[in-house]
């Protein structure tokens, strides 16, 4: 069977095997978990989410993960987001109203062995509650869609201070509805919060800071309507947003995007919806900073151009993909004990999954590559050809340039086939059965002149 092989300068693949994840093995049946978090106080794993024994979803199951064994720490009513430590007491928000049989409001500390009341918060939107908890520099912060905090009016987001909660500048929303955030960060001295919420006229900013003194939207926030961040992380001393962030509304990035504190910046050529392009949804649910990578997770089916499987890894300069398939999205990302863990779909590579799966691929490197050697806000025009080897059919991809016509050219420079790209910027090529050699194609487009690639065929 002769096999193509693909040499190009400016991007490279190098496919792996499937089964990079495993389930973890959570023996209790859900329908979706919100966060894995690793908690220091106790050693452990938590799992956060929909979880439940008997089929019984009227309430939630906090379960923990240690050497192995899972279990339920803690039972209560209410939907269960997030958690974090907060010095000694571990903290829990979401939609709750009673933990371990004690009345809270949408959030609980478990301090001095026992569960405790931890804020009122109040005229929550629908039931949003408390989407997301964090401790920057030693405060606590609290996200989502609460208007009211211990009688402070808050809208979506408010820090802890001598025991009690107190609101953040006054963050006032320019659309009709009150703001809810996903997400809070410090970045250069500045809170940073993200979610829908819009201050500007005219548009959704998707994010914005507190200066400690006002609310602004950096650089612009994100352009296009329904947009909204989900995430953030600081990765290589910048901040790093993912969410429903569209190229095609005039931003830097696709679904992911780097602010320098300036001015923002795409990644690579971007996370890709199913077609590998910038057109369709490919949203980024989390991001977790390790060793020197910035992990990401997700509804995206390519990043940077190479299969990702719902999960890649950022280097600072090239993207590594995945070739797990998943059913569903990554939503939650963390490592306990040396191993990463993510909470995710109902499938892993054809099997089913208990929606918690943990990395048995070796070192979190991913795989395949890309390797660009050119800026990264040129990237998205870079042909994409895969899979790499092939039996002799490939896919040609240019993302920013549909219809653009390619020319396939023997070692001797006749031409062996031609075609144009559909539009989506994408064309299978059939090399049939043509002799062993080094063939050459050319791309060419009407505003970017032409690219040159050269296909190795066996």
């Amino acid at each position: 069977m002769r096999a193509l092989w693909l040499v190009f300068v400016l991007s490279s693949c190098v496919c792996a095997a499937q089964d990079n994840w495993a389930d973890a093995g959570m023996p209790y049946y859900s329908v979706g978990f919100r966060q894995v978090y690793s908690d220091p106080g106790t050693d452990s794993l938590l799992a956060l989410g929909l979880v439940t024994e008997v089929n019984d979803f009227s309430g939630f199951n906090l379960l923990a993960y240690k050497r192995g064994t899972w279990s339920i720490i803690e039972q209560g009513r209410g939907e269960l987001r997030s958690a974090v430590r907060y010095g000694d007491t571990l903290v829990i928000a979401g939609g709750l109203w009673e933990v371990d049989g004690i009345p809270v409001s949408r959030i609980a500390a478990r301090y001095n062995g026992t569960w405790h009341s931890f804020g009122t918060f109040g005229d929550t939107l629908g039931n949003w509650g408390i989407r997301k908890l964090r401790v920057l520099n030693g405060t606590l912060y609290a996200v989502g869609g609460f208007e009211y905090v211990d009688g402070h009016l808050c809208n979506g987001i408010a820090k802890r201070e001598n025991g009690h909660w107190v609101n953040i500048g006054l963050l006032e929303s320019d659309s009709s509805s009150d703001p809810i955030l996903t997400d809070v960060i410090e970045f250069q001295g500045e809170i940073y919060a993200c979610g829908l919420v819009s201050i500007a006229p005219g548009g959704e900013n998707g994010i914005v800071k507190y200066d400690g003194t006002s609310w602004t939207a950096p650089g612009g926030g994100i352009r296009g309507g329904n947009a909204g961040g989900l995430c953030m992380a600081i990765y290589n001393n910048e901040l790093v947003l993912g969410g429903t962030i569209h190229r095609s509304a005039g931003n830097a990035g696709h679904m992911i995007m780097r602010w320098n504190g300036t001015e923002w910046h795409g990644l690579g050529s971007h996370l890709r919806d199913q077609n590998n392009d910038t057109i369709g949804e490919a949203r980024c649910y989390a991001l977790l900073p390790y060793q020197d990578k910035l992990l990401v997770a997700g509804g995206f089916w390519y990043a940077g151009g190479v299969p990702a499987g719902r999960f890649a890894t950022w280097d600072g300069e090239n993207w590594c993909g995945n070739n797990d398939e998943w059913e569903l999205f990554g939503e939650s990302l963390t490592v306990f004990d040396d191993t990463l863990f993510m909470a995710s779909g109902y499938e892993l590579n054809g099997m089913p999954i208990n929606r918690i799966a943990k990395w048995v691929g070796g070192p979190v490197e991913g795989s395949p590559c890309t390797s660009v050697g050119i800026e990264e806000d040129d990237q998205a025009a870079l042909p994409m050809i895969y899979p790499n080897p092939s039996s002799g059919s490939f896919v040609v991809s240019v993302a920013r340039y549909p219809n653009a016509a390619y020319r396939v050219f023997d070692p001797f420079g006749r031409i062996v086939t031609y075609g144009r790209l559909d539009a989506f910027g994408i064309a299978q090529v059939n090399m049939g059965h043509t002799a062993s050699g080094v063939y050459s194609i050319s791309i060419d487009t009407v505003t970017a002149g032409h690219f040159n690639l050269r296909i190795v065929h066996e």
